[in-house]
């Protein structure tokens, strides 16, 4: 039967599980070594590593799985309301979130952090002016993954349309069986190596119009296996045996992270990992394509076998994902600040802020939901 006419519970309940660590991540990022925040408490010592791990190890899978599940329902949904119904619904639901953000939530969430950890006492209005449009600060902050994904549907779109309308091609016609392994390890090996080129030029770190281009090989190639996926019905012809197999792999590679890090001089320098023409950032490829896919395809497994059914709780939950995914930020950041003075291990810290931070998410993006405006939109 099509995926898009009928309720994949273990996909909801993998989504609602991705925004849980999305969440975790960014309380992470906070007080970890690594990545990108709104606001950060640097530290050193073994919990450093812990959190610069966890980071990463998320890192690998979370938002290219993202990428996979959203795509996996265009060619239905497509089907079903035809292309400018589909497009207009896509502009609405990621369009206007993502100006939201951009325009209202992250400016404020910029101002706040100025005010309370740089001391400023500047007004918003002058804040506004001088910081966000005179420098050009429109932030996406994480719903960058959501601008992906529209730039990534809307040229689906435009290449179906393209194919369909000049040529005789129907691109749900196109069939393909499951990859058998040497398959997917040629495509895991493929992808290292497209990592690993394209940051010689964008290294893990920068970013180009609110995009990480590193990270560009894998999100394009998720997006695409989504659709071959949802034509083809892989999601229900994956066996216990492949399954294992992948997910063996991606345990089995993540002892090899911290020889990595090791080599690259920890958290100390990271270029070396980052990108450029070094082994180092070979090997990271090559770990994150393993572990990020082994990873991907034994999470898509259990929750298939194991997590295929739907409660009150979950139901609740997965009806609020997207807006939780959304104001995220807005929960995470006052509960860093209340523990900003407070004298405690990053990682108690981390514990703290994260118990409270997912379940307070959620509660939000529940109670958001029942406004009638923000509902037809989220």
């Amino acid at each position: 039967m099509d995926p898009g006419l009928r309720r994949l519970n273990y996909l909801d309940n993998l989504k609602v599980f991705l925004i849980i660590l999305v969440i975790l991540g960014h309380v992470s990022v906070t007080y970890g070594p690594v990545g990108f925040w709104y606001y950060y408490e640097r530290t050193g010592g073994l919990s450093s590593y812990f959190l610069g791990f966890f980071t990463s190890f998320i890192q690998t899978f979370i938002i290219g799985l993202f990428l996979f599940v959203a795509a996996y329902f265009i060619p239905a949904s497509y089907s079903r309301k035809g292309p400018g119904a589909y497009l207009l619904d896509r502009l609405k639901r990621l369009g206007i979130p993502l100006l939201a953000y951009i325009f209202f939530i992250s400016p404020a969430l910029m101002y706040v952090n100025e005010i309370i950890v740089a001391g400023s006492q500047i007004g918003f209005l002058n804040f506004y002016y001088h910081t966000i449009i005179r420098r050009g600060l429109f932030i996406t902050g994480p719903l960058w993954f959501v601008q992906a994904l529209l730039v990534f549907t809307v040229t689906y779109l435009v290449i179906k349309g393209t194919i369909e309308n000049y040529t005789v091609a129907d691109l749900k016609r196109i069939k393909v069986d499951l990859p058998k392994n040497h398959l997917v390890l040629a495509f895991v090996l493929m992808l290292a190596l497209a990592s690993f080129l394209v940051r010689v030029w964008f290294p893990i770190g920068s970013t180009t119009g609110n995009l990480q281009l590193s990270f560009v090989p894998q999100y394009l190639a998720m997006f695409i296996i989504g659709i071959l996926a949802s034509q083809n019905l892989w999601l229900d012809k994956l066996g216990c045996k492949k399954a294992f197999l992948w997910a063996g792999l991606a345990l089995a590679g993540i002892p090899f992270w911290p020889l990595i890090i090791g080599y690259g001089e920890g958290f100390k320098d990271m270029a070396p990992i980052a990108g450029g023409l070094s082994w180092h950032s070979l090997a990271y490829s090559l770990w994150e394509a393993v572990v990020g896919l082994g990873t991907a395809v034994g999470l898509i497994y259990f929750f298939r076998q194991r997590l295929n059914f739907k409660g009150s709780m979950l139901k609740h939950m997965a009806n609020g994902a997207y807006a939780a995914f959304i104001i995220h930020p807005l929960v995470l950041l006052p509960l860093s600040y209340l523990l900003r003075e407070v004298m405690l291990d990053p990682l108690i810290k981390f514990t703290i802020v994260g118990t409270l931070g997912v379940p307070l998410c959620f509660i939000a993006g529940i109670l958001l939901k029942k406004i009638p405006a923000i509902k037809n939109i989220l």
